[in-house]
């Protein structure tokens, strides 16, 4: 399972330290990080964690993913919607891989 995690209005600086978190949180995954499709923001994506949605709900928390998102994809795991979601187009732009 991937953990997925965007950070709105962001500067580069506290990404850095951000990421730099994530990767001592999970040294042996990989990480991939983009700049969001509306350029204030970034996206993180861990692949191969365990598939416990519950723990993967409380991380995106408590790194501070977008707390919108994080509801909806709350509501839409309920439902047996897909989560984690992260938009790759938005307002004419399109993210910029790190």
């Amino acid at each position: 399972m991937r953990l997925t995690v965007d950070w709105d209005n962001m500067t580069l600086t506290k990404f850095m330290r951000k990421i730099g978190l994530v990767r001592v949180m999970f040294p042996n995954h990989r990480i991939e990080s983009e700049r969001s499709a509306g350029g204030k923001g970034f996206h993180v994506i861990v692949y191969g964690l365990p598939k416990d949605f519950q723990e993967h709900f409380n991380l995106r928390e408590w790194l501070g993913d977008d707390e919108k998102r994080l509801h909806m994809d709350k509501l839409r795991y309920r439902d047996g919607v897909a989560i984690n979601v992260l938009y790759t187009h938005k307002r004419g732009g399109d993210v910029v891989k790190l």
